[in-house]
């Protein structure tokens, strides 16, 4: 994270991940894409990281994609979350 110090500010985007997740470290936020399979429970929540049992019918709410975009001179980002069907 030292490298990234010398930006007054940075957005690193995680794929491939099976929890849902936005924070923010000193002047570097995260943003994790919304998982296509597997889905956790969010951070934090529950004893361990093991996929979630979900009602029958539930899994496709749980599973989807993060869309983000950006417009030049614009300082923050838009996120969209759509969900697999």
């Amino acid at each position: 994270m030292s490298y990234l110090k010398r930006f007054a500010s940075v957005t690193c985007l995680n794929g491939h991940v099976h929890q849902v997740f936005s924070k923010t470290e000193g002047n570097v936020t995260f943003h994790s894409g919304t998982t296509t399979a597997y889905p956790l429970p969010h951070p934090g929540d529950g004893p361990a990281p093991k996929p979630l049992t979900l009602p029958a019918g539930k899994l496709h709410d749980a599973l989807g994609i993060r869309e983000v975009s950006y417009q030049t001179g614009q300082h923050t980002l838009a996120l969209k979350e759509r969900t697999l069907l």
